[in-house]
């Protein structure tokens, strides 16, 4: 696979992590919905040596090559738009989080129709 040249680096990465780990504990497990594109893979590859990833591509914007690799990198998880905002988002999450701590990182809004029922449902893990 090619990567771009222009590609942010581990540096940045870091700094946007940071903020996950303000808080009294680190999460230990990060829910991520994302593109599976080649100027994906470093911000991602990030994440996946920091923390347990679960990851959730955008159906419009799959690349095949890049979705095989991450799937030896992270827990693909095969949840759409639709189910996230429905009624079973919940049980997703706690099926995939147990009693860990966690952060969403959503490019899309997929959570965002659940957002406070997720932070009540999983206060003090959510960060």
């Amino acid at each position: 696979m090619r990567h771009n040249d222009y590609l942010l680096d581990k540096h940045y990465f870091k700094k946007v992590t940071a903020l996950f780990d303000k808080g009294p504990k680190k999460p230990q497990k990060i829910i991520v919905v994302e593109h599976a594109v080649i100027n994906s893979l470093s911000f991602m590859n990030y994440l996946c040596d920091h923390y347990q990833v679960f990851f959730i591509p955008k159906p419009k914007s799959i690349d095949q090559k890049v979705l095989k690799y991450l799937s030896k990198k992270c827990t693909v998880l095969a949840a759409s738009r639709r189910e996230l905002k429905g009624p079973n988002a919940i049980n997703i999450l706690r099926k995939v989080m147990g009693q860990e701590t966690f952060s969403i990182i959503d490019i899309g809004g997929y959570f965002a129709p659940k957002l406070s029922e997720i932070q009540e449902h999983f206060k003090g893990q959510l960060f």
